[in-house]
């Protein structure tokens, strides 16, 4: 029995239908890509509804913004302090 609702070659995947749609959301190290694709009724394989878009909002702006907080805490000449002594203490410990 074929189900006409099922996309063609995509048979042996739940929840792949024609007409799906999902959002693919790339988080990087410097950006975030989103894209949006469907399952075309008419051909049965992918399309793509929104082109890959973005902007810098990758983990280390949010590294950037995080320490940024911190130094609006605690102030940066600790916040360099605490670097340092951080690198320290991970060398060291890396090396016994």
């Amino acid at each position: 029995m074929v189900r006409h609702d099922v996309a063609e070659g995509c048979e042996g995947y739940r929840g792949v239908f024609v007409g799906t749609k999902y959002m693919v959301v790339d988080c990087g190290g410097g950006t975030v890509d989103i894209t949006v694709h469907a399952m075309d009724s008419e051909k049965g394989c992918l399309q793509e509804l929104y082109k890959a878009s973005g902007g810098p909002y990758g983990s280390v702006s949010v590294d950037i913004a995080f320490e940024t907080l911190l130094e609006s805490i605690f102030g940066a000449d600790f916040i360099a302090q605490y670097k340092v002594m951080s690198c320290y203490f991970t060398t060291f410990a890396n090396e016994k």
